[in-house]
């Protein structure tokens, strides 16, 4: 039963972070029966897991216990670090696809051409330096969720922080109601939320 439960908890995590359909079962689930409900069927198994784990203790039997320990140690892991893990995987699997797009525009490739070899999803790109791409994971109606490599790293503070200048630009301008969710490093940054997509401010 543990060895369902977690291969079930791995997949559900890495649905989450590498499939659009993932976001949205769960988005509909949530709608359906709320979080809790959720999170509450979920822990049944490392529930189990501590009160035998318990029993195991009051009976003497140490090594039982301390293998009855692993699953809820591994459920508050993937409770509180899977989307992280899932996420960092994603983005080092397709990182190198991503520096060819930057290396591309930090050379002034961004032709038609050019871009019809990148083989990557991107809804926006400043060529210019300080290059900015949006590299798109997936989305739904006007929600967006992926990567933003950002020569200048303006993501890197809040969006009211950033510069004007910054703000101009085709990719700063999508991006100004944007925080970054963290950063991955060598000016990547996972974020996601709504473009702004006309004058005024930010709701």
């Amino acid at each position: 039963m543990s060895a369902i439960w977690l291969a079930g908890s791995l997949a559900a995590v890495l649905l989450w972070c590498f499939s659009d359909f993932g976001r949205l079962g769960f988005a509909f689930a949530q709608a359906m029966v709320g979080c809790r409900p959720i999170v509450l069927v979920w822990s049944i198994v490392p529930a189990l897991a501590i009160v035998g784990g318990l029993r195991a203790v009051m009976t003497g039997h140490v090594w039982q216990a301390a293998s009855c320990s692993v699953v809820p140690i591994l459920g508050l892991l993937i409770y509180y670090h899977g989307g992280f893990v899932g996420e960092t995987l994603r983005f080092q699997i397709n990182k190198a696809a991503y520096q060819r797009v930057v290396s591309d525009a930090d050379a002034g490739k961004c032709s038609a051409k050019d871009r019809a070899r990148w083989h990557v999803d991107i809804d926006a790109i400043d060529c210019e330096a300080p290059i900015a791409i949006i590299f798109v994971w997936g989305g739904f109606g006007p929600f967006w969720h992926g990567i933003v490599y950002d020569a200048a790293d303006e993501m890197a503070r809040s969006a009211p922080a950033r510069s004007g200048t910054w703000k101009q630009r085709p990719v700063g301008g999508m991006l100004s109601c944007t925080d970054a969710r963290r950063s991955l490093g060598g000016h990547y940054y996972l974020a996601g939320g709504v473009y702004h997509s006309g004058p005024g401010d930010c709701r």
